[in-house]
């Protein structure tokens, strides 16, 4: 838990400070070196409390993955990954963190277009909504934890990737406020607030259901192959940036968007090119939640006799 409110400061502040050293249009040019330089600081910040207060194993754990991986037969990269995709709730799980990945790219790469062409305004106005989220995320954690307890991996999961989607759909009204209005930053703050809270559970339950299905898989295997089962997602994460690009492209050629130039105030380029921008930015997002969230509840299996079933058996096979 600790790890995850880290991370979620962490972020934040990145965010807060790029918005403030990113200009707008050509003038993004200019701070960029600066801008990478704070970026790799930052994280560099954050790996050293990570590296002494991280997730790590027990010592009981560590000889465990040691003997099975010199005792057991060595398994071809090929067949871990077919064994892996073959299994159902792996593929669920996959397809989730995929999906989940590919929404948040969407709308976090979306904010610079939502603050300068849909609100009429500038990218450091964002400053505020996003410190206030941090502290709906924060907040929200001990929640989600005790909700989990009381519950599932897969309730929570899907409970909270259905609330996280509906609650991008109040955004779309934002095209039918005048350009340029104050209200704008209040109703994104609002909303951003009441988002991060489902954002927050929907991200403390990722890891979780991920290792779940490494277990699963690695029963199947009679041998822990983790490092592959990571690989895979982090084969998927990359898809999320060519889907973000490709949705960008497609909508904005679409409405005929033109990007503000350097020292030229917002312009209203009307009611299309703002709709536009919110449909690629909170309606596909949100579509993708919601369809994930029932995706999930009707295929995700590893609860209760189940996984209590599988648990038995990684013990027997000295797996757990």
């Amino acid at each position: 838990m600790l790890m995850t409110v880290m991370l979620f400061i962490t972020l934040i502040v990145m965010s807060v400070i790029q918005s403030r050293l990113v200009g707008e249009g050509e003038a993004a040019q200019a701070p960029y070196i600066l801008n990478a330089v704070v970026m790799v600081v930052l994280l560099i910040i954050f790996t050293i409390p990570t590296i002494k207060w991280g997730i790590s194993e027990s010592e009981e754990m560590k000889s465990m993955f040691i003997e099975k991986h010199e005792s057991a037969d060595k398994a071809s990269f090929f067949k871990v990954v077919k064994t892996a995709l073959k299994t159902k709730n792996f593929r669920v799980s996959l397809l989730g963190y995929t999906v989940q990945v590919t929404a948040t790219t969407l709308w976090n790469a979306a904010q610079i277009y939502f603050f300068v062409d849909v609100y009429g305004g500038s990218i450091a106005q964002q400053t505020i909504p996003l410190l206030l989220s941090i502290i709906a995320a924060i907040a929200s954690i001990p929640f989600w934890s005790n909700f989990t307890r009381k519950g599932n991996f897969k309730r929570t999961y899907w409970v909270t990737f259905l609330l996280h989607g509906l609650t991008f759909l109040p955004f779309l009204v934002m095209f039918a406020l005048p350009f340029g209005s104050s209200t704008f930053v209040t109703l994104h703050m609002i909303f951003l607030f009441i988002s991060n809270i489902f954002y927050a559970g929907e991200v403390t339950m990722l890891m979780p259901v991920a290792s779940d299905t490494y277990d699963e898989v690695a029963l199947k295997l009679g041998k822990r192959s983790d490092a592959t089962f990571v690989g895979i997602r982090n084969f998927f994460f990359r898809i999320a940036f060519l889907v973000q690009a490709i949705v960008f492209f497609i909508v904005l050629t679409a409405v005929n968007y033109i990007p503000t130039l350097e020292g030229q105030l917002a312009v209203d380029q009307g009611t299309t090119v703002r709709l536009g921008i919110l449909v690629m930015g909170a309606l596909i997002p949100s579509i993708l939640f919601i369809i994930m969230s029932q995706i999930f509840r009707r295929s995700y299996t590893l609860v209760g006799k189940e996984k209590d079933d599988m648990v038995k058996g990684l013990k027997e096979a000295g797996l757990y």
